[in-house]
């Protein structure tokens, strides 16, 4: 197991270096997370995001298939009751290029598009431990 552990650490690690550096360069941060959740959830992570973002201004998009008044009231988050299933989206490309659409139109309508999105270089300086 010894490999996988070290190819895990070493993709996490990346991972990591990736988000700090994005914070630390990009003047706004769009957060986007799939999947059920609930509102305690959000607002803990909102915490943390606070926290680490050091003031910066973001957002949270959630996409997940559940009731909007879940997450209402709650500032910086952007709910859209969507699935967007991985292993659906993997297995079916028409399902996929659906999705993509979708989410153009989302972006789109944030007025988030290729000249305001910010590219974090893949390999960013990495996280001291």
């Amino acid at each position: 197991m010894e490999p996988v552990w070290q190819r895990m650490e070493s993709r996490y690690r990346a991972r990591a270096a990736r988000f700090l550096y994005t914070l630390a360069h990009a003047d706004e941060v769009m957060f986007i997370r799939t999947g059920g959740t609930t509102r305690g959830a959000v607002q803990d992570l909102l915490e943390k995001l606070h926290h680490k973002c050091h003031g910066k201004a973001f957002r949270l998009m959630l996409i997940t298939p559940q009731d909007p008044a879940e997450f209402s009231g709650i500032p910086n988050v952007l709910h859209y009751n969507l699935e967007f299933n991985p292993d659906h989206m993997y297995a079916d490309l028409g399902h996929w290029l659906h999705c993509t659409d979708i989410m153009g139109r989302m972006l789109a309508d944030l007025h988030i598009s290729s000249r305001n999105l910010f590219w974090c270089p893949p390999q960013a300086a990495q996280p001291r431990s």
